[in-house]
């Protein structure tokens, strides 16, 4: 009888102090080494670099489709902004072809300023090579002992086309064409550029509306504020120049809906 009181207090009793500890610090372990096996930030790093040499894949399409067009690679002045579209549409300026619909930026652009490179032979209005530059994710101790050998090993061609032309910066690459090596010239610093801002869409004026028998709402950066039958001609006051309030009539399904009123 004793025997099966024992067992029972065994069975019953909850964790000692210590015997928490030790389980806590086995899976503090476990958890630590399950981060260096799989080590989270090199997983980031490569699902980024894959995403590179996607994005230069597609862009070397569009790059060869406009060859085929034009019997050349485009040239900076081909672009409203003077440069490669990354991060924008690519529509031709001549034939209204678009390219690309939004040409790929590189996924650390805007945080590292290391952006994608596109160069080409500017010295001729017909450049028959460019190369596409980028800069992989990797740390900076790995990055700091990179040498020509390893930059080769992802741009082989550039170990055989320019054995001269060495930026750690920017370490993997894409050609097409025959390549002129006087012409690459120097390779951009970082400069993270300014992210495209959305203006608030707003209704289409229509002058000449009479509102005199609805209401009025005035519309600032998207937010609404009612002003009643506007028995006030608070529209002539809150009118819209620049910075002050624009006068809508109530209706189209929502508050700021309807049309401008005009007094």
């Amino acid at each position: 009888m004793q025997i099966l009181k024992n067992k029972k207090y065994f069975y019953s009793r909850g964790f000692t102090l210590i015997e928490l500890l030790v389980v806590i610090i086995i899976l503090a372990i476990l958890a630590t080494m399950l981060l260096i096996m799989f080590d989270p930030l090199a997983q980031i790093d490569k699902a980024k670099n894959a995403q590179r040499k996607q994005d230069f894949v597609q862009i070397r399409n569009a790059l060869d489709t406009f060859y085929n067009d034009h019997g050349r690679y485009p040239l900076p002045s081909d672009f409203s902004s003077g440069s490669f579209p990354f991060g924008s549409s690519w529509t031709d300026s001549v034939n209204g072809t678009v390219y690309m619909k939004k040409v790929p930026q590189d996924p650390d652009c805007y945080t590292t300023g290391y952006c994608y490179v596109y160069k080409t032979n500017t010295n001729t209005t017909t450049p028959q090579w460019n190369i596409l530059f980028a800069r992989t994710s990797m740390p900076d101790s790995v990055r700091n002992k990179l040498t020509w050998d390893d930059i080769a090993k992802t741009c082989p061609a550039m170990r055989t086309v320019c054995p001269g032309f060495f930026d750690k910066r920017y370490d993997y690459c894409v050609l097409s064409g025959t390549i002129e090596c006087s012409s690459i010239g120097v390779l951009p610093d970082p400069a993270v550029p300014n992210l495209p801002s959305q203006p608030p869409t707003q209704p289409p004026a229509q002058p000449g509306v009479d509102c005199s028998a609805t209401g009025y709402f005035a519309v600032s950066a998207g937010l609404c504020n009612g002003l009643g039958a506007d028995l006030s001609k608070k529209c002539l006051i809150h009118r819209q120049d620049g910075t002050g309030l624009t006068c809508y009539s109530a209706g189209g399904g929502s508050s700021c809906g309807g049309t401008i009123c005009n007094h």
